[in-house]
């Protein structure tokens, strides 16, 4: 059989598909009568459901337009919808295609039931506008003077030194006085840092996530850094692609806690969230999209358990259940489509009753349907110490990236700050920088910035950096071009440096 005529039998195919005669492999001397097309819609969904589901939740055809499915979000998916064999894992890994007609023809009918379902457009969640200002709260535009890519991936202030620290994409951690923001020193590292947990005044502990941009490398690694031999030790290696670390407090390692960290690596295809114990590691789950990992005794039973978001694959919160020993039980909190794309992550007892709640963030816009979402934004749930959750506000924010909570203003309740980094930006008034109080309320008070501010906000962070007894609030800029930077040609080295700015808290000014 040439290549020719399979080309043509392609064709007959998709001809048939599109004419809509049938969604059966007939026989041309076939007597099986053609279905509806309301049943040839349902055959369709019953397929959808089988080899889209079998990675994800089942995504509804109106979680997105009609021409962001078929152009971008269906071609992607192509490989896995081809394949005819049952995956191992989510993402394990990208296995070669099946091109037999029958795989071929079972694609065609999945775009046809998206094509046809699909919205022209997604509707626009209409909110309030939020109140201009952050009660309690001045904010702060260091002026560094300087020309240089604004990349920045944290900042952090360090409670030992007072100092504050902040790393960016271009290998480089920059420790700086909080006073005037001059430079204090500089820490090169070997691929991008995310994180730093300070151990002393001359020792700090340093993530990194090798590349930054999608993959599966295993590149990440943990270092101990010493500021007085400007030197580097090796804790953990090769670590996909990592965002996150944690150190284990006692009531989960309740031996050998000297050394014990849980570490969200995110990875691309493969990905992790793992407990390191010295050489030893023990995998709580072993998938995509690990984003951030909390220690909290959720069912208050006096051991401390882990809660964790995932935001690829199969998103979602998990419950890992301390028996203790070492043992963990996995239970699913909340399951997210994979349009949804969690965020962040912040556990707290927002209603005072005694067991904790989550805050989520979902709006990671960056991949294969860059289009706004009305249901991106902050999500609050109740829990009750079991695996049942009640749903409590959402506030649609597009693209909704970092979340942190905290009793801000001393009043005995909690509040959050939330950052878009794939804001609206045919908006008059560019929503990326939320502030949320009396949020044990059904209807949160919202406030924005007073001002706009030039920059692209990445993560957050609290510290007391003036020492005067209350949090403030540090936010990252992320001024992305493709590419890598280069300080010859890149327009954004032309722009003085505007790696973060601080809202300080006046609450004891």
């Amino acid at each position: 059989m040439d290549s020719s005529y399979l080309a043509l039998a392609k064709r007959l195919f998709c001809l048939l598909i599109l004419a809509g005669l049938s969604f059966h492999c007939q026989s041309p001397m076939s007597t099986e009568p053609l279905l509806s097309q309301d049943e040839q819609l349902l055959h369709a969904r019953r397929l959808a459901e089988l080899k889209c589901g079998s990675c994800h939740l089942f995504p509804e055809p109106n979680l997105l337009d009609k021409k962001t499915w078929s152009s971008s979000v269906l071609p992607a998916m192509k490989s896995f919808v081809l394949n005819s064999e049952v995956q191992k894992g989510f993402f394990e890994k990208i296995l070669s295609k099946n091109t037999l007609p029958k795989s071929e023809l079972e694609y065609q009918q999945i775009v046809e039931y998206y094509s046809h379902e699909a919205p022209e457009m997604l509707p626009k969640m209409a909110v309030d506008l939020p109140i201009s200002g952050i009660p309690g709260f001045q904010l702060i535009e260091p002026d560094f003077r300087i020309n240089r890519s604004t990349l920045t991936t944290f900042v952090q202030w360090d409670s030992i030194s007072g100092h504050l620290w902040v790393g960016d994409r271009l290998n480089q951690i920059f420790e700086l006085d909080p006073n005037d923001f001059s430079i204090l020193s500089k820490i090169e590292t070997s691929s991008t840092p995310v994180q730093v947990q300070p151990l002393s005044l001359t020792n700090l502990e340093i993530l990194t996530m090798g590349k930054m941009d999608p993959a599966d490398l295993y590149q990440g690694q943990l270092l101990n850094y010493s500021k007085e031999s400007k030197s580097f030790e090796v804790i953990i290696d090769s670590l996909n692609r990592p965002v996150n670390m944690i150190r284990l407090p006692a009531s989960i390692s309740e031996k050998d806690i000297a050394n014990k960290f849980i570490i969200s690596s995110f990875g691309n295809s493969m990905g992790s969230l793992d407990i390191f114990s010295n050489a030893k590691k023990t995998t709580l789950r072993s998938a995509p999209g690990a984003r951030r990992a909390i220690a909290v005794d959720w069912d208050n039973d006096g051991l401390m358990d882990v809660i964790a978001g995932f935001g690829q694959a199969l998103e979602g919160v998990f419950w890992f259940k301390n028996f203790g020993d070492g043992k963990f039980e996995t239970i699913p909190l909340l399951e997210f489509h994979p349009l949804y794309r969690l965020s962040d992550l912040s556990v707290q007892d927002i209603n005072q009753d005694g067991f904790e709640d989550l805050i989520v963030s979902n709006g990671d816009n960056a991949d294969l349907s860059p289009i706004l979402k009305p249901y991106h934004g902050i999500r609050i749930y109740y829990g009750d110490g079991s695996r049942e959750l009640t749903e409590g506000w959402f506030y649609p924010m597009p693209g909704a990236m970092s979340i942190i909570s905290a009793d801000f203003d001393q009043d005995g309740f909690i509040e959050i700050a939330a950052v878009s980094y794939f804001p609206d930006f045919s908006q008059e008034e560019r929503l990326d920088w939320l502030y949320f109080d009396k949020v044990e309320d059904s209807k949160p008070e919202v406030f924005q910035l007073p001002q706009s501010i030039r920059g692209n906000w990445l993560t957050l962070s609290h510290g007391d950096f003036d020492r005067d007894g209350d949090l403030d609030i540090f936010t990252s800029s992320f001024v992305f071009q493709s590419g890598t930077p280069d300080p010859n040609t890149d327009y954004e080295y032309s722009i003085p440096w505007q790696p973060f700015f601080i809202l300080e808290n006046k609450l004891n000014y």
